[in-house]
């Protein structure tokens, strides 16, 4: 049986030997020129996003979509500001209401 050689190279980054066919440093964890690199984006709540949900409630339902398998914390981010979002414009509607409909009352009686 033939046994494979074993090669070395060295981390560009920490300096130390490691073997040819490592995809990380052991030492360090960087990733070796050899293998391709994957960046994952990690998940986590996100303020900027609910406050654009909140904001614009469709594009937070638009992310929601896109993002409720893959990153659901972000996903859940998009959902409460789209859902508090829904909530301030009914309550700032119903105010409005109210109040114009008081002060074209109180206009029309002193006329």
């Amino acid at each position: 049986m033939v046994e494979k050689e074993v090669v070395f190279v060295y981390c560009h980054y920490c300096g130390k030997e490691v073997q040819e066919d490592m995809q990380y440093c052991p030492n360090c964890g960087y990733p070796l020129q050899n293998s391709p690199y994957v960046y994952h984006e990690t998940d986590a709540p996100s303020f900027l996003f609910s406050l654009i949900s909140f904001f614009a409630p469709l594009a937070g339902l638009v992310l929601y979509i896109i993002w409720r398998k893959d990153f659901p914390q972000k996903a859940k981010s998009c959902m409460n500001g789209m859902i508090c979002g829904i909530i301030a414009e009914i309550l700032v509607t119903i105010f409005l209401r109210s109040y114009l409909s008081q002060n074209i009352m109180g206009v029309m009686i002193n006329i």
